[in-house]
């Protein structure tokens, strides 16, 4: 059965430790084949059920390394240089 009303968009990721993949599958592909896409613009296209598992694999891992690489650093206090010791309290 077909749906003909509008298409259903997706729900926000909950959380920050989820990440959202979209695949386009090719109806005529033998074997399976498509295009999957991720949340960041990259896209890439697979044909057979190995190719889809690597590269979902590869979405998986570019995932867990952006967040990676965004881990914020911690605040340097007022009145002190980053990764020098504090003078608060000499006097």
């Amino acid at each position: 059965m077909r749906r003909t009303g509008p298409a259903r968009q997706p729900r926000p990721v909950p959380t920050p430790d989820h990440v959202r993949v979209t695949i386009d599958f090719d109806l005529r592909g033998s074997p399976i084949a498509g295009v999957m896409r991720d949340g960041r613009g990259h896209s890439e296209p697979f044909a057979g059920w190995m190719a889809l598992t690597r590269t979902i694999e590869r979405a998986l891992d570019a995932a867990r390394q952006a967040e990676l690489d965004i881990v914020p650093e911690a605040p340097a206090r007022p009145g002190s240089a980053a990764g020098s010791p504090s003078s608060e309290g000499l006097g």
